[in-house]
């Protein structure tokens, strides 16, 4: 069996969640040995922690084997370089 994966799954804002939920699901239905980890970014961020990328957000992506990643509308995109 093949080692689990972390990835770090970023749904991203508007049409762009819809899609990465389709494509998540495509990929759950192919039983990979994949750990889903959610980091709080974007809009929701802004909303709960007052920024779209948080500290905790980026740990989380750079402690994963890999990003999936939708797209961002233009409100949440504005971050300043880490």
């Amino acid at each position: 069996m093949a080692a689990l994966k972390r990835v770090a799954a970023i749904p991203g804002e508007g049409a762009a969640a819809e899609a990465f939920a389709a494509a998540v699901s495509i990929l759950e239905g192919l039983s990979l040995p994949i750990e889903w980890l959610h980091p709080l970014v974007g809009e929701a961020a802004v909303e709960q922690v007052g920024e779209p990328f948080p500290l905790e957000a980026k740990a989380v992506i750079d402690d994963s084997d890999a990003a999936l990643f939708g797209a961002t509308s233009g409100a949440s995109a504005a971050t300043p370089s880490l």
